[in-house]
């Protein structure tokens, strides 16, 4: 049986710590990359949000739905429940990221409260 030295264990513990390093620091890469998408995913939701906001408040600026076959013909009410559908359904994306099944950043419970209006918004678009 041979005997390890001191000097091998030393060797042995600085290469497993290396490697263990390595895992550590790509784990933290990886996440802070996922966290830098999702961040300028929200910028993108959030900046057409408040394009829709602006829509609403200025009626005037409907009109840039126009190529949209789907709102082409609808009243001005009409179009006006399609935008406030999308800013729901924006809210809703973003609260789907979040949740259990995806992002963990919502609780079981909180994620209940969601999904509840996961289920209702198909039939209340249905209505417009």
């Amino acid at each position: 049986m041979t005997e390890i030295t001191l000097s091998e264990i030393v060797q042995i513990t600085q290469v497993l710590m290396f490697i263990i390093g390595l895992v550590a620091f790509y784990r933290e890469y990886r996440k802070m990359a996922m966290d830098r998408g999702y961040n300028t995913y929200l910028q993108t939701v959030f900046s057409f949000i408040d394009l829709e906001k602006m829509c609403l408040q200025h009626p005037e600026l409907l009109s840039i739905w126009e190529y949209d076959d789907e709102y082409k013909g609808l009243t001005r009410e009409s179009r006006m429940k399609y935008m406030w559908f999308d800013i729901l359904l924006s809210i809703l994306e973003i609260d789907y990221l979040a949740s259990p099944k995806y992002r963990k950043w919502l609780s079981e419970e909180e994620w209940k409260g969601w999904e509840n209006s996961f289920l209702i918004y198909p039939e209340a678009q249905n209505s417009v």
